[in-house]
């Protein structure tokens, strides 16, 4: 049986409880199809967290998670301003936690590195022990040019040394081709997977919310010109609803447009939820959309599409290589993000007749894990 390790610069912890599950996906994929899998995670936990929760909870950890993949874990503290000294942590605890993996006698065959924020250790097991790892970048700071020199040089490092550079959406491959123009193994275009056995769909005769939204409330998500079209499209007073899942900076901003424009009983605020209770929502509401002004994928959005949701996006990167809208097929509408086009495009997504069994149908041949486990093959049969 081949051993497949997962290298994650996050994942679920005591202070997230629900950070970046789109791994378990991958995990999963990978466990179901006869590959032993396990994951590796050095995650930083910020300052401001630790004091919210309240609590100190630092430290290795070891699991079986679902269905029986071992998560190797270890939360460390993210000093501010210091991020050269956060990035050695990673790697000086990330070589401890692989030094008790090999001395429990598992050895990966392949390691899947998720985003250049893993640090200098795929390079350093690489070297050392001649392991071979591909590499799947999904960090939208490179849009904003977030990255300091430093760090830029990090990634090139691990992207050189890579066996297979990947990035999750088409426009995140030319521009990440763009800024890293002399690696000599160019990033190609593989998207997210998901767990479609969890996302499902289920025939709905009436749905309870017209529109639906998941993800951080944050100035990139854009949750404020999501409510402000809602209410030129829907003017009080209307039946049409919307929802919104997630928790976030921005919470008080929006909670306060709510009530000035008295849309409380239209436009809810659920916070953050678990997986279960996004899928059951999702299960129940009409449409999905998305405002962002950057996603390198849209996690959200294939989850939605996989519930037979159709889905308004703005062009912001990610789901410009999801969403189809032709004479043979529709899943959802592009659109500017302006007001007044996001507007138009809610009102314009109740005259398309969708067939929502096509939409879920789509994503199943597309984002499910078969295609994820030919990728791993073809790259094991590379090493």
């Amino acid at each position: 049986m081949k051993k497949i390790l997962l290298l994650t610069y996050l994942f679920q912890n005591s202070y997230k409880k629900n950070s970046s599950t789109f791994f378990w996906d991958y995990a999963i994929s990978l466990k179901r199809s006869g590959y032993d899998v396990a994951v590796l995670s050095v995650i930083p936990i910020s300052i401001k967290e630790i004091f919210k929760k309240r609590k100190l909870d630092i430290g290795f950890r070891y699991y079986l998670g679902e269905e029986g993949v071992k998560v190797y874990t270890c939360q460390i503290i993210s000093l501010p301003f210091l991020k050269r000294l956060n990035y050695f942590l990673k790697f000086f605890f990330g070589k401890k936690i692989f030094a008790f993996i090999l001395n429990s006698g598992w050895v990966p065959d392949l390691i899947h590195v998720h985003s250049f924020l893993t640090g200098n250790l795929p390079v350093w097991i690489k070297n050392k022990f001649d392991i071979n790892y591909i590499t799947t970048e999904h960090n939208s700071g490179f849009y904003y040019n977030h990255f300091s020199k430093y760090e830029i040089k990090l990634a090139f490092n691990l992207y050189s040394n890579s066996t297979s550079n990947y990035a999750v959406s088409n426009s995140f491959v030319n521009h990440l081709n763009n800024k890293f123009t002399c690696l000599k193994n160019k990033f190609q275009y593989f998207p997210n997977v998901i767990d479609v056995n969890f996302f499902n769909y289920e025939k709905q005769n009436k749905h309870k919310f017209d529109f639906i939204n998941v993800g951080r409330l944050d100035n990139n998500k854009n949750h404020l010109i999501l409510i402000q079209s809602f209410l030129k499209s829907f003017p009080n007073p209307s039946s049409k609803n919307l929802i919104i899942i997630g928790d976030g900076p921005n919470k008080k901003i929006l909670h306060d447009f709510i009530c000035n424009n008295n849309l409380n009983e239209r436009v809810f605020l659920k916070g953050e939820l678990s997986r279960k209770k996004i899928a059951e929502y999702l299960s129940v509401s009409k449409f999905f959309i998305l405002t962002s002004v950057h996603e390198t994928f849209g996690v959200s959005v294939v989850e939605a599409m996989s519930c037979g949701l159709p889905v308004i996006s703005t062009f912001c990167g990610g789901p410009e290589s999801i969403i189809i809208n032709n004479t043979d097929f529709k899943n959802g509408i592009l659109c500017e993000n302006k007001k007044n086009k996001i507007s138009i495009s809610m009102l314009y997504i109740f005259k398309i007749k969708f067939n929502r069994k096509k939409i879920r149908d789509y994503v199943v041949d597309k984002f499910s894990h078969k295609e994820y486990v030919k990728l791993i093959k073809q790259n094991i049969d590379k090493t």
